[in-house]
């Protein structure tokens, strides 16, 4: 009853015109896990090999998100002058140095966050439960957290040095806002209750089954909250060829639509459908199985 209510829901809408159902998921080459790149290992060498005074504003940021804030803060203008490099753009040499040294800095101790593609990339559908839900955390919930500063950096730089389309980025920041602030909420919600028990294979009740209908639910308005900024943007469009925030802004949105479709499929078809007590019990027995005979 749960599948077919999961279905009925699901089915209701689509996250693009060309969504498919589970069974046509092209689920190769995601990697299993997440795992952060730092630059700590290497930090001498990278710092050696580094500099920023001749590199263009805007490719400090394409090549290191994290420098946004600093950059913000100092008032450099890598929106529609981020042609300009480090060094034109502070004008002292002392102070471009000082700047350069503080993001290198932070550089080597700022947690990477493009996904690396593994060799032993796994399909979803033959992960173990707690696999899956490893894979969901790690794979999105963990690169919406880091991505959710960059772009609502991006999003208010848009709105503050654009005076000739205020009014149409002022709206597209409170949809940002908005989007974000239910999504991490949900993925909060979801990590801190349903998945920690499917992960540990605890009983699941039946507000359980509730819970999981309400998340579907919130899927739904993640959706409209996306189409909404898509219609926007005009399908992630930028109407300035020459604005590097508003082309990096959009492809930063095209990617986030694109991995919650993918994301949203995976937990409505696949893995809430497990929330039984039965395929659970099922589950675990297999798993058994499997040490036992491991062991001999």
């Amino acid at each position: 009853q749960l599948t077919s209510k999961l279905i009925s829901i699901s089915f209701s809408y689509r996250f693009r015109p060309s969504v498919r159902s589970s069974s046509q998921l092209n689920l190769h080459n995601f990697p299993q896990k997440l795992h952060h790149r730092s630059f700590h290992s290497n930090s001498s060498s990278f710092t050696q090999q580094m500099t920023l005074l001749n590199k263009q504003l805007k490719d400090i940021v394409s090549d290191h998100p994290a420098s946004l804030a600093i950059l913000e803060k100092y008032q450099l203008d890598f929106c529609c002058s981020g042609t300009q490099t480090l060094q034109e753009a502070v004008g002292s040499m002392d102070k471009a140095k000082e700047l350069e040294s503080l993001l290198l800095q932070q550089f080597r101790t700022h947690k990477y966050g493009h996904l690396p593609q593994e060799k032993d990339e796994k399909e979803f559908k033959t992960l173990t439960t707690p696999e899956m839900v490893d894979y969901i955390i790690n794979r999105f919930h963990e690169k919406i957290r880091y991505e959710e500063p960059i772009i609502k950096h991006l999003a208010n730089n848009l709105e503050s040095t654009h005076s000739d389309r205020k009014t149409e980025f002022k709206k597209l920041n409170k949809l940002i806002d908005a989007m974000f602030h239910d999504l991490i909420h949900h993925i909060d919600d979801e990590e801190k209750d349903l998945f920690k028990k499917l992960h540990n294979f605890e009983e699941l009740k039946e507000h359980d089954k509730k819970e999981v209908l309400h998340l579907v639910k919130e899927h739904k308005e993640t959706y409209d909250q996306m189409m909404e900024i898509r219609k926007l943007t005009n399908d992630y469009t930028p109407k300035d060829s020459d604005c590097w925030t508003e082309d990096r802004l959009y492809k930063y949105l095209k990617e986030l639509h694109t991995d919650t479709d993918v994301h949203v499929q995976l937990e409505n078809y696949i893995l809430y459908p497990k929330v039984t007590v039965k395929h659970v019990e099922k589950e675990q027995e297999q798993i058994k199985k499997k040490q036992k005979s491991a062991n001999h």
